[in-house]
């Protein structure tokens, strides 16, 4: 079984770097699946949408889609409280969304977010 997990985030553009060290950081959560990952970038005005991709094969028929969504979201958990109040305000202007399905769902997904928060060129 193959699972796409889609995170979107929307960080300030001066900190360059960044998104890819949050990108290896999740990616380590990963180690005991077979996955491949990659990173999209679009620019919106001063901000970047950015979202980060995780295609998953899953061998283990134990492991459940839901076991990977909770380990996912405990290192989103510890990537945020490591950082300050101040900091995460820097980065994040909004962790939008966190989708599972297959890349086709995801993108459309992304679409449909982008189209509700509007007036966005």
């Amino acid at each position: 079984m193959n699972i796409n997990f889609q995170i979107i985030f929307i960080a300030n553009d001066s900190f360059g770097g960044f998104d890819q060290w949050m990108q290896n950081y999740l990616a380590d959560g990963f180690k005991g699946y077979n996955f491949k990952n990659s990173i999209r970038l679009t620019k919106i005005e001063f901000l970047s949408e950015r979202s980060i991709s995780f295609l998953v094969k899953l061998i283990d028929p134990d492991i459940t889609p839901q076991k990977i969504i909770d380990d996912l979201d405990k290192r989103l958990q510890r990537l945020l409280n490591s950082l300050s109040v101040t900091v995460i305000n820097n980065f994040w202007k909004d962790v939008a969304s966190f989708t599972i399905g297959d890349e086709k769902e995801a993108k459309l997904e992304i679409a449909e977010y982008i189209r509700k928060t509007g007036e966005r060129r």
